[in-house]
């Protein structure tokens, strides 16, 4: 069976089927779901990448499933009845990672689940994973820069995941064929230190 990229629970049966269409012209993979079936079944069974949620978005039922995914794969969106920007603060809090408020833009719609497949398909690749956007905008940069031959300088503090930057601007880049080589500069400068003082030791012996 081909992966399924996208899973469309058929709560507001109108939208999602609309929605269903136009990903499979666009040759997204996709799967529908009844909203009488087991959703944690057919999560297990389809292993979508993205679950797009057009009922009620605060049903406690959907929200359970929106943060077991959190952990455990699959990016969830909603389009939304509502449009206060306090209630969908509230929804993206509980861990949508994209919301459109009804009636949506279909054409607008597209483009962002297809923006969020991607992502999850560099995320993949690089392991860098999350949808904050301090992460979607590391993300953002090195989909620019792997590409280009210059010498790119990352700074954080210790354990931020510099080196996994580094290996995405490798494996995305036109060298990924080759070695990626992580090489400890810390350690690195106290060796040179040690040999540094041998030498100096040596010196004086030597007088």
């Amino acid at each position: 069976m081909e992966p399924v990229n996208v899973l469309l629970p058929l709560q507001d049966v109108e939208p999602a089927v609309r929605l269903n269409a136009i990903l499979e012209k666009d040759g997204v993979e996709t799967a529908v779901v009844s909203p009488l079936d087991d959703m944690r079944a057919a999560i297990k069974r389809e292993k979508p990448d993205l679950i797009v949620f057009s009922g009620d978005l605060a049903d406690p039922a959907s929200v359970a499933i929106v943060k077991e995914q959190l952990w455990s794969g699959a990016a969830a969106v909603g389009l939304s009845d509502v449009g206060d920007d306090e209630h969908l603060e509230r929804l993206r809090t509980v861990g949508y990672v994209e919301l459109w408020v009804k009636p949506v833009d279909y054409n607008e719609v597209l483009a962002g689940l297809k923006r969020i497949l991607e992502r999850r398909r560099l995320q993949d690749i690089t392991g860098l994973i999350g949808e904050s956007d301090a992460i979607r905008e590391v993300m953002v940069q090195v989909e620019q820069m792997a590409p280009v031959s210059a010498t790119v300088l990352i700074e954080g503090e210790s354990g931020t995941g510099k080196e996994l930057v580094a290996r995405a601007l490798h494996m995305l880049g036109a060298r990924k064929a080759k070695p990626f080589i992580a090489v400890n500069v810390g350690a690195l400068r106290e060796a040179l230190a040690k040999i540094y003082h041998a030498d100096r030791i040596v010196e004086e012996l030597g007088k």
